[in-house]
């Protein structure tokens, strides 16, 4: 029994779609297929017993238990990620509706971009520390990652060359969080204030550490 949400139903719909039509595609090779009643592309049932519900984020799944709850894209857009209302929907959300479908032994499946130090993702990682496998392939490798690549390696490099990687970076905020999976705090990341201003006491006695791309 799978659940499936995404920031919006229609958009969750739509993955609910390609899921039945790729098994109804392929009911001769898998051995079960979609059930003749099963119509709806956001609830249906294979004739296995296996099922899909889809829902938008806020959305609910009354009723349905969850042996893999897939949550694909909490948040739409930058504008969302910085509305603490928002945010704090998508967390009460996951709290008192999404989790609360899980049975016993089931997994969680978050797949997003990181947005805010804030999102949906920053607060499991805060509040439920150790419960979690963080898979993290930014656009340009930090250190040797699941992919194999080496430091400065880029993701997709014929498609993502040097100077398209070069021109995402010239906004340093949305390059760490989009592109590099490392929000950084609105004070700023790469600049902060107290490192160029002395403070009432004197000089900064550290300087930063600063990477380039």
């Amino acid at each position: 029994r799978v659940l499936l949400a995404s920031y919006a139903g229609d958009y969750a719909r739509s993955w609910g779609r390609a899921a039945r039509n790729t098994i109804a595609a392929n009911a001769q090779l898998l051995g079960f297929g979609i059930a003749s009643d099963s119509k709806a592309n956001s609830d249906w049932e294979t004739t296995s017993g296996a099922s899909m519900v889809t829902a938008g984020i806020g959305g609910a799944f009354t009723g349905r238990g969850a042996d893999l709850l897939v949550i694909d894209d909490p948040v739409k857009n930058w504008k969302d990620a910085y509305s603490p209302l928002k945010r704090d929907a998508a967390w009460e959300w996951y709290r008192s509706t999404a989790r609360t479908r899980l049975e016993p032994g089931a997994a969680i499946l978050l797949i997003m971009t990181r947005w805010h130090e804030e999102d949906l993702a920053g607060w499991l990682l805060s509040e439920e520390p150790g419960e979690w496998t963080v898979v993290k392939i930014p656009l340009v490798c930090e250190v040797p990652d699941i992919l194999g690549r080496l430091k400065g390696d880029r993701l997709w490099p014929e498609y993502f060359t040097e100077d398209d990687v070069r021109e995402r970076s010239k906004n340093a905020m949305i390059f760490s969080a989009l592109q590099q999976q490392r929000p950084a705090p609105e004070s700023g990341d790469f600049f902060k204030r107290e490192w160029i201003m002395p403070n009432t006491y004197g000089h900064v006695s550290e300087l930063p550490d600063l990477t380039y791309y």
